[in-house]
């Protein structure tokens, strides 16, 4: 395994990942050598920002019936990428490429919004036992002050 090429073993990955669970994972340049790895709209613009200093990107695509979370982080020539990169000019801590990484989003929403009606309806069933405590209090204080006689009510 140690032999392999790490950008074929992340595809074989990324395959399994696709399959099983919807994520896809994609390694990405502005100067791919597999064409298959050229970057799209988003990607290429996460890489400019990179290459300004961003440590990586999160957003979130909510439009359409497929909602997804996409990330992605830079990859850096380290000494092992330069067997095969050193040809595009690449130098050691340069930044190659990037991985992006696309979840659908879809369960998770669906699990924020399990969590926001069960917070909605806790915060009501307080609401509603705080006005009633409030309300027997204010019941309570009236009888009470009712049975103080005249006399002493003036002194309070």
């Amino acid at each position: 395994l140690t032999k392999i090429n790490p950008a074929f073993m992340t595809r074989q990955i990324a395959e399994l990942a696709a399959q099983v669970d919807g994520v896809k994972i994609h390694l990405t340049s502005l100067r791919p050598i597999r064409p298959a790895n050229a970057a799209d709209a988003w990607e290429t613009e996460s890489l400019a920002l990179f290459e300004g200093g961003l440590k990586d990107r999160l957003s979130y695509f909510g439009d359409g019936a497929n909602p997804a979370h996409r990330y992605m982080a830079p990859l850096l020539v380290k000494e092992s990428c330069m067997k095969c990169h050193a040809m595009q000019g690449y130098h050691v801590g340069q930044i190659r490429g990037g991985i992006s990484i696309t979840m659908p989003a879809r369960e998770l929403l669906a699990v924020g919004a399990r969590q926001r009606d069960w917070t909605l309806s806790i915060a009501f069933g307080t609401f509603v036992v705080v006005g009633l405590y409030a309300m027997w209090v204010l019941r309570r204080g009236r009888e009470l002050s009712r049975r103080v006689p005249e006399d002493r009510r003036r002194w309070m």
